[in-house]
């Protein structure tokens, strides 16, 4: 941030505060402190407006959220009672918790500036023949249709899988090995379609031809990546727009960020869609104070880390968590894992899966605010390592860009959300995005 858009951020902290009635003095320290790191930071981490996709943008809004965002949330509303959980948080308790998250992020910034103090000014380019390429993406199209068609049998089981939350309520019991292949299918098919796109010539061709060949191949990405997981959706979509921009579309940062809003609300909207699925999906609406709880809950506010202070107590959980959600050996490892001892301490019981146990909390349960600090130095240098690659690879081919963002932001979601997620992401999602990546390892530095 710059030094104006710090004073600005600020000044409306405080009069938020003003207007609300309610002065929050730790939260007033936090935010005053963040903007300032921001700010005096040597290579400024902030938003690439040249590179809108550039995976240091997501990294930089998961941590305005967590820092700024939810602080101003919390202004109005208070921190959300989720579970069974207290709400009525002591003011010790979450200093703490927002001491943790400043940890968090001075150590992010720590590994990224010393990742930026040796000049690189390298511009890659990552090539292989079409030939290669035409022969994986029709590798990947077929895996990925002939897997759907085992699975679902028709389109209507397909395209109804995407409103509910357990996909065995419409199609019965399956092959384990036929439904783990229906998974992978979702991802290897929208890489099918990127591979398909690296062959198209877009030199010399109108900006009308380039935008229909977005939407169509956005409309078909998205058609195959149904899924009850938003994530598995978004995901591939961010992809696509990262492959586009801004070497063959250059697209303006204001109605990136209006699009931005629209499709988070319609996210938003779509889990309570998806779980009660005889809603109206025409005449749904989120109230301001639900759409606060959502906000504070998913983007990892500083009460979610409370239930690991007050407990107290030291676990050794990271293992466990990241095979928590592998098939067939994550049993072995779920009854130990991080997210189920939180969700004891959290709602009193363990058998509620959709709740994140973020990264910060598990590293400080397991090793206090060391394991913090260095956990997230590390994590900061790997981060400036993938942003630099995805900036300086612009004259390679669309495949590479794609696969080199798409591990990027899944880093970024996974290593910012939960342990768990990572062994998830990196086991199911990732798998398409390596294989492309091996492809390229001549060529990779």
């Amino acid at each position: 941030m710059n030094s104006i858009c710090t004073v600005l951020c600020f000044c409306l902290f405080v009069f938020f505060q003003i207007i609300s009635g309610h002065f929050l003095a730790i939260e007033s320290g936090v935010v005053c402190f963040y903007l300032l790191v921001s700010n005096l930071s040597y290579h400024k981490f902030n938003i690439n407006f040249k590179y809108l996709f550039a995976p240091q943008n997501f990294a930089f809004i998961i941590f305005f959220f967590r820092l700024y965002i939810i602080p101003c949330i919390a202004i109005f509303y208070g921190y959300p009672s989720v579970g069974g959980y207290n709400e009525d948080f002591t003011q010790e308790t979450i200093l703490q918790s927002y001491i943790i998250l400043l940890f968090m992020y001075i150590s992010f910034i720590s590994g990224w500036t010393y990742f930026q103090l040796k000049p690189r000014n390298n511009v890659y380019k990552y090539k292989i023949n079409h030939k290669k390429i035409y022969i994986v993406s029709s590798i990947f199209l077929l895996f990925g249709i002939f897997s759907l068609i085992i699975y679902f049998r028709d389109i209507n089981t397909y395209l109804s899988n995407i409103y509910l939350s357990e996909t065995e309520e419409i199609i019965g019991f399956k092959n384990k090995i036929i439904q783990l292949c229906s998974i992978w299918a979702k991802f290897f098919l929208p890489f099918a379609i990127l591979g398909y796109l690296t062959l198209i010539c877009f030199n010399n061709k109108n900006i009308v031809f380039k935008f229909c060949i977005l939407f169509l191949s956005a409309i078909l990405i998205l058609f195959f990546s149904l899924n009850s997981n938003r994530q598995s959706m978004v995901y591939p979509l961010l992809t696509l727009f990262a492959a586009f921009t801004p070497k063959i579309i250059k697209i303006k940062p204001i109605p990136a960020i209006l699009c931005g809003i629209i499709c988070l609300y319609f996210l938003i909207a779509f889990a309570d869609i998806r779980t009660s699925p005889n809603a109206s999906t025409t005449a749904y609406s989120i109230q301001t104070q639900e759409l606060a709880k959502t906000v504070e809950l998913y983007a990892g506010g500083a009460h979610m880390i409370t239930p690991v202070i007050e407990n107290n107590e030291f676990k050794c959980t990271i293992i466990n968590s990241f095979f928590h959600s592998l098939p067939a050996i994550g049993k072995l490892f779920r009854d130990h894992s991080g997210l189920t001892i939180y969700n004891q301490l959290y709602f009193g019981f363990s058998r509620r899966s959709d709740l994140v146990f973020h990264t910060q909390s598990e590293c400080y349960m397991n090793g206090g605010y060391i394991l913090v600090i260095l956990f997230f130095i590390l994590i900061g240098y790997f981060y400036a390592y993938l942003n630099h690659i995805y900036i300086h690879s612009m004259d390679s081919q669309l495949l590479f860009r794609a696969a080199i963002f798409y591990i990027a932001i899944l880093f970024n979601s996974s290593i910012l959300q939960s342990f768990q997620v990572m062994g998830q992401f990196l086991f199911y999602n990732a798998i398409p995005a390596l294989i492309i990546l091996f492809l390229y390892r001549k060529n990779i530095r």
